[in-house]
């Protein structure tokens, strides 16, 4: 799962996360970073900064896709 916000990244990860909880998955969560910008100029520069123009977003979308993955090992209690 790729989420791309147009705020704080994470912001809404918490929900993709609940509405998935019992689906194996991955979650890249990409958005405005927490780091202080005080002189970035015009959006698609601020986009830019925070990574989030085109060549931003490939970039780390395609190093989400290329990471190893970790087994799927823990299973989901049945409350018996």
């Amino acid at each position: 799962m790729i989420l791309v916000e147009p705020y704080y990244a994470g912001t809404s990860a918490h929900e993709v996360a609940a509405a998935l909880f019992d689906v194996r998955h991955r979650l890249l969560s990409l958005g405005v970073g927490r780091r202080d910008l005080r002189r970035y100029g015009t959006a698609a520069e601020h986009d830019a900064a925070h990574g989030l123009d085109a060549a931003g977003l490939r970039r780390s979308i395609n190093d989400f896709l290329e990471a190893p993955t970790r087994p799927f090992n823990y299973k989901i209690s049945d409350g018996a």
